[in-house]
């Protein structure tokens, strides 16, 4: 069966060829179930760039490792490993139909269908898309003038509420997976790795209590957020496999369209302060500084970010509604509680 081989099969080098397309450096990015490789086309189209997505297993605890490769010892190694499989060709499903949809197609990387099983690799190839992200642009230039930041959160809401639409969530937005295309004002959202479907909620809590017995992300980041934070407390932006935790709602493991909502709110917040948004518990003491912002706007972003998820905006649309009301210049605030 592939899966007894797929997963673990040698990084890809540069100079490979695959799918007509040739590798052109070594993995630009690994992730929990997938290694990406930049690429260009082979013979009709050199100049023409492409990324690779492989499927592979990192966690080195999903089989034994004292067992040859490919062969498990136990069978929830063979069901964790189908789990992510599953997750891969969900990533792609949801990057294939959002791509045809003609009005937010242009905001996700194109790709030309769904995942390949050939020379014992399971990948799909997609579009490379050129330009910072969200963070590499505030990092180098300092927060965003409201305008642009309400439209580029829309060109990304737009694809959300897309893929929300087929049942689907992103499960990842963050500052780190929103690339501005070619550092123009034409936002495209990445990183579908975390997708899936609403009732599937508990599913990676309990592959990943599976897979790496001891250590559950899912608990330790309840912990975290459950206690106290001093002023030096921060949240590190790389993703813990429920999410980027200073942009994953409260709570955080249910799957839900306002989980979404809740993160995309979060990188608004830093596309207009340049700063992580003010986390749980730590909230009550301080006020979000969104200096020179126009009330609607505070207010959608409140609106989403409510610690309450009852009280918080049910779905995407609402939260685009809200971002519609007209923004005076005499209707600023100086800060919001």
């Amino acid at each position: 069966m592939f899966l007894d081989v797929l997963p673990f099969q040698p990084p890809l080098h540069k100079g490979d060829v695959i799918d007509g397309v040739r590798i052109v450096s070594d993995a630009v990015n690994v992730g929990g179930f997938g290694r990406v490789y930049r690429a260009v086309g082979c013979m009709d189209n050199p100049s023409v760039q492409y990324a690779v997505k492989e499927f592979c297993v990192t966690f080195k605890d999903i089989y034994d490792e004292g067992a040859p490769v490919g062969q498990y010892t136990r069978m929830r190694d063979y069901h964790n490993l189908r789990q992510l499989t599953e997750r891969f060709f969900t990533e792609a499903k949801l990057l294939y139909l959002v791509g045809c949809d003609e009005s937010c197609g242009r905001h996700v990387p194109r790709i030309d269908g769904l995942p390949h099983n050939r020379s014992h690799r399971l990948y799909y190839v997609m579009e490379y898309v050129e330009g910072p992200t969200v963070r590499e642009e505030i990092r180098n230039h300092g927060k965003m003038e409201q305008m642009r930041v309400v439209a580029l959160i829309k060109q990304v809401g737009a694809v959300v509420k897309r893929a929300h639409n087929m049942g689907l969530m992103h499960g990842d937005i963050s500052p780190n997976n929103i690339i501005l295309r070619n550092g123009c004002d034409d936002a495209v959202l990445i990183d579908f790795g975390n997708a899936r479907s609403y009732d599937d909620a508990l599913a990676l809590a309990s592959m990943t209590d599976d897979v790496r017995s001891g250590f559950n992300p899912y608990q330790e980041a309840l912990d975290r957020v459950s206690q106290p934070l001093d002023e030096s407390d921060e949240f590190p932006d790389e993703t813990i496999g429920i999410g980027t935790p200073a942009y994953v709602a409260p709570e955080l493991y249910l799957t839900k369209p306002r989980r979404d909502v809740y993160s995309l709110a979060a990188t608004m917040y830093f596309m207009l302060t340049g700063k992580n948004p003010v986390y749980g518990n730590k909230r009550m003491k301080e006020s979000l500084e969104l200096n020179h912002v126009s009330k609607p706007i505070i207010g959608a972003i409140m609106h989403a970010l409510d610690c309450s998820r009852d009280s918080r905006n049910l779905d995407m649309s609402a939260f685009m509604q809200e971002l519609e009301r007209p923004i005076s210049a005499d209707n600023q605030s100086k800060s919001v509680l």
